[in-house]
């Protein structure tokens, strides 16, 4: 059976545009993973498009406490954490620290490892 990796990337950004770019970002990890480790890549980023950070939305807080349990949920089905890119953030955190503490192996990929891929 393949390796199930979780890919751990920016979600969030300045604008939609922004969010946009991280989610397509994103989706090249999980194809370099999939192509170079021969894993099969877990993406969060496109099942929780348009949902997670809806601001001021009424039920905004309940929503994203019920992504991160989803989120949670994908990770723990996961053999491996892809960090990927430069930049870690809180969300980031977050996962690199579930990987440590299920004492999961992590590879970083930084992005010039992606632009070398593409």
């Amino acid at each position: 059976m393949k390796n199930r990796t979780y890919i751990s990337a920016p979600y969030r950004g300045k604008n939609r545009w922004a969010v946009e770019q991280n989610i397509n970002i994103a989706g090249m990890f999980a194809e370099m993973v999939s192509d170079v480790y021969e894993d099969v890549p877990i993406v969060v980023h496109n099942v929780i498009r348009d949902v997670w950070g809806l601001g001021n939305h009424p039920t905004g807080d309940s929503i994203d406490v019920e992504i991160v349990r989803l989120n949670k949920i994908m990770f723990d089905a996961c053999d491996t954490l892809a960090v990927c890119g430069d930049a870690i953030t809180t969300g980031m955190e977050e996962e690199i620290k579930w990987a440590e503490d299920k004492g999961m192996p992590i590879i970083k990929i930084p992005m010039y490892n992606l632009q070398e891929w593409l």
